[in-house]
């Protein structure tokens, strides 16, 4: 059967335990991840899903203040690691949908609903 945008189901990735386990002194990671476990997905906030094993993930400096007390942060990525699932499985939290893990991002556009409408399709082609 066929899934709907409510029925699809993630495990929020948490960013600050990655991070820090990656030993990440200089660099960050930006934003929100989910997994989709079947098809293996990769998934941001905007809805813009990774399919392909390792998963890349971007890294930028880590944002800092400036002698005015002004947060200094880099628009472009410095370095990418890949990783496995296997490798983020101790940074996943519980189950939620992927409407919950979009929260207000949730057709918040056209671009965004639009990628919510390839990644639907792509769980479900992946399901047949």
């Amino acid at each position: 059967m066929l899934k709907t945008i409510e029925e699809i189901r993630v495990f929020p990735i948490d960013m600050e335990k990655l991070n820090d386990s990656l030993s990440l002194n200089t660099y960050q990671t930006r934003g929100k991840f989910a997994i989709i476990k079947n098809p293996p997905t990769l998934l941001d906030t905007d809805c813009v899903g990774l399919t392909k094993l390792p998963f890349e993930i971007l890294l930028y400096k880590k944002d800092s203040k400036n002698e005015n007390g002004q947060i200094i942060f880099s628009l472009f990525p410095d370095s990418i690691i890949q990783v496995t699932l296997q490798e983020l499985e101790e940074f996943i939290k519980e189950e939620i949908s992927l409407v919950e893990f979009l929260g207000n991002r949730l057709n918040y556009n056209s671009r965004i609903k639009n990628n919510q409408d390839v990644i639907l399709k792509y769980v479900n082609e992946e399901r047949k």
